[in-house]
């Protein structure tokens, strides 16, 4: 999807540089100055061996999470880690809950094994229907279930997560738990989940704007993430660890960021309050689902030549292409984006 957009955009005479992503989910004050000095100072020691068993950064999420270090492994990217543990644990079907986004399906077929969609709840504000997900999860080898949602920021609560865990112990599923946007929730202590069958996954590429730096850290029962990360291609990147190390330190820049995207998300809020044919749809997190109910296409292609990247969610059956997916950006580049979309709306002529 990211090709064909930047590719609509180099047609509007946009260049790469430019365009803005609006989906793409990253901390829009990018990485904190502790981070920045860390990489510096790492720099200095990329002649050194890595530490294959990253030593350090195992004590300190071990300490942070309480969580036993032998039960996490890492990956240079969130998407490497899904690809691996399926493919590790080649599960026969694999259930995906919904509205997902494309690397859940990709990993999920990847094992080759039968990949069965569950539908969000429309009326629930879009959320996965529990019932639903504990009902299907006989004959299941494995569920992928992100919280919050990667696509509407939506969280499941605490009580319904741990119901579908013990259910799927019974019944030998694994769950992979996807909290890649955990941070913004608020909801950064709880990693690490007990469980024989439970596998979490973090990553600093978002919440700390570390996209093109990213790391991203699991939690596993010992045997299972000795295996997973025994099938690891390589060790992770020394500069990617050391920003990781600085960034889970930094509590102040913590704070800082819920509180930008807090009252970014108020702002979305009262704008979208004054247009008549657009509806935003609670988050808990940095992303969102802005509803078009009419002039869609023209407000959509307004964005796209105007320099930004968005995403509709046609791809996802339970949505459809008048939702768009949207994620907190700079004050600035959200005041242009409201503008473009009311001055569509408004002006359909």
């Amino acid at each position: 999807m990211e090709k064909d957009l930047f590719s609509f955009a180099r047609e509007c005479g946009i260049s790469d540089k430019r365009a803005l992503d609006a989906g793409a989910g990253v901390s829009p004050i990018g990485p904190s100055r502790r981070v920045k000095t860390a990489i510096r100072k790492a720099v200095k020691e990329i002649g050194a061996s890595p530490d294959p068993l990253q030593v350090r950064l195992r004590g300190l999420l071990a300490s942070k999470y309480g969580v036993r270090s032998e039960s996490l492994f890492f990956g240079n990217s969130l998407d490497e880690l899904l690809c691996r543990i399926t493919r590790v644990l080649a599960p026969k079907k694999v259930l995906v809950a919904g509205p997902s986004p494309d690397i859940h399906g990709i990993a999920a077929s990847s094992s080759g094994g039968q990949v069965v969609r569950l539908h969000a709840v429309r009326d629930a504000d879009l959320s996965p229907d529990t019932e639903s997900v504990i009902a299907h999860l006989s004959g299941a080898d494995m569920l992928i279930i992100a919280n919050p949602n990667r696509i509407t920021g939506r969280t499941v609560p605490h009580e319904e997560i741990d119901r579908i865990i013990h259910e799927a112990g019974l019944r030998g599923t694994v769950v992979v738990l996807d909290e890649s946007l955990a941070e913004f929730a608020g909801s950064c202590d709880v990693f690490g989940r007990r469980g024989d069958t439970v596998i979490v996954l973090r990553t600093t590429a978002f919440f700390y704007g570390l996209a093109g730096l990213e790391l991203a850290y699991a939690s596993a029962p010992p045997a299972v993430a000795d295996k997973l990360s025994a099938a690891s291609c390589g060790p992770v990147n020394h500069l990617a660890v050391e920003a990781c190390r600085a960034a889970l330190r930094d509590k102040t820049y913590q704070k800082q960021v819920r509180e930008y995207v807090g009252a970014e998300k108020l702002f979305f809020s009262r704008e979208c309050g004054k247009i008549p044919g657009i509806r935003m749809y609670g988050s808990e997190s940095n992303v969102f689902l802005l509803q078009l109910e009419q002039a869609e296409d023209k407000a959509r292609n307004a964005l796209r030549c105007s320099g930004f990247l968005v995403r509709d969610c046609g791809g996802i059956e339970e949505l459809g292409r008048s939702f768009l997916r949207i994620a907190v950006m700079g004050h600035e580049a959200n005041c242009k984006f409201m503008r473009i979309v009311r001055d569509n709306l408004l002006h359909r002529t």
